[in-house]
């Protein structure tokens, strides 16, 4: 098994887990064993890879081809809520980007955002979204390097403080 089946108990995904990669507010993301096209999110608030597994399904349900292009796919969640699998998408990379996402998103920032292994830009964390249930349609995002260097000089200006 490349993957921890979907619903089942934290120590099946808890075996799987490899190196740390990330670690956000709510999460830290892991590699997983023998599988380097999926990763393990870990939160010890479920309530965080629930909403991401929800709208995932929803959008899989309802057949929204356009919203699942522009997600991570997830493959599976555990029973308690606290492991979820998703495709692995790598940091987007230096420069400027444009893509779309699901309008519900709203924590659009940069680093919620990778590239799959098709070089497709999809969000990788859509936890935070506006409205229950999955619209199907899209807004543009724009990551621009020039605004990412503005604020890397911001902050490296705030440490000098």
């Amino acid at each position: 098994m490349k993957f921890p089946r979907n619903k089942s108990c934290n120590y099946n995904f808890r075996s799987k887990l490899g190196a740390s990669i990330d670690k956000g507010r709510t999460r830290e993301v892991f590699n997983i064993k023998d599988n380097p096209k999926y990763v393990i999110k870990f939160s010890t608030n479920p309530s965080t890879n629930r909403h991401e597994y929800k709208f995932y399904k929803e959008a899989k349900r309802n057949k929204l081809t356009a919203v699942l292009n522009s997600i991570g796919e997830i493959r599976s969640i555990s029973k308690s809520g606290q492991y979820l699998v998703m495709e692995k998408l790598n940091d987007l990379p230096f420069g400027n980007h444009a893509t779309q996402c699901p309008d519900e998103i709203t924590d659009r920032k940069r680093s919620n955002f990778g590239v799959d292994s098709d070089g497709v830009i999809k969000a990788r964390d859509y936890d935070t979204r506006n409205g229950k249930t999955v619209s199907g349609k899209l807004t543009p995002v724009v990551f621009s390097q020039d605004e990412q260097d503005y604020f890397r000089d911001l902050l490296d200006d705030l440490d000098q403080l």
